[in-house]
Formats: structure tokens, sequence, C-alpha cells
């Protein structure tokens, strides 16, 4: 008996479709490897995101005690901390303020992000 052969269009569409989805997976794994292991772009991103959202939330000079940016420090108190300092150092807010390094309140920066290398974790301050 003769096995029924598949037409042609199928069998192209076939191998086409498997050489694109090879093709996609491997791209994913490559720009996810490229990307992953960028630590301090990875970071930096985090940091200037967070950042805006703090920004975007002020009211004034005030953080409302309602803003969705302070989700984040509510839920993860051990892992998360802002203090907003103004000008003359004044802490006018802040939230899990023992995790901010005293000496990170007295320094005024427009742009800086120092990392702290701890036992079981890394610290990024921004």
């Amino acid at each position: 008996m003769i096995a029924a052969k598949r037409p042609l269009a199928q069998t192209l569409t076939r191998g086409l479709v498997v050489i694109a989805l090879s093709v996609v997976a491997l791209n994913v794994v490559v720009v996810g490897t490229y990307y992953g292991t960028d630590r301090p772009a990875i970071e930096a991103e985090a940091v200037a995101d967070m950042t805006e959202r703090l920004g975007a939330a002020l009211d004034g000079t005030i953080l409302p005690a309602d803003a969705p940016a302070r989700t984040i420090f509510a839920d993860f108190p051990e892992a998360y901390a802002f203090a907003l300092v103004d000008r003359t150092g004044m802490v006018v807010d802040a939230m899990n303020a023992n995790l901010i390094p005293p000496s990170a309140i007295d320094i005024y920066a427009d742009d800086w992000i120092t990392r702290i290398g701890l036992p079981d974790m890394r610290r990024v301050i921004a």
C-alpha cells in the first residue's frame, strides 16, 4: 500500500511555521540574555520609573497618603524605601526610612545611584 503524500503547500507551510517559531524562540532567548545581563541598566530603569511615579504623584511638595505610588513601599517594607528631601536637606516625607543610610539623606544630587553589596543581596540607593 502506498502512503498518501501531503500536498506540497501543506509541507511548505509546516516547514515555514517551524522555521518561524524557531527564529522567534531564538530571538527571545538572545534578547532576554542580552538585556538580563545588563544589571546596572535594569537598576537605572527601575529607579527612573519609580522616580517618575513619585514625581507624578506629588501634590506640590507633599506625597498624599493615598497616592498609588506608595503601594510598593507599603507592600514590601523590607525592600523599598523613599525619602523626599528638599534642597535644604530637610526630609519632607519618607517611608521605610530605616532602609536608607543616614549619609544618603545628607547628600543632595539631581541624579545619582549607589549600590551596596550586602551578604544576602545588593541594595540600590538612588
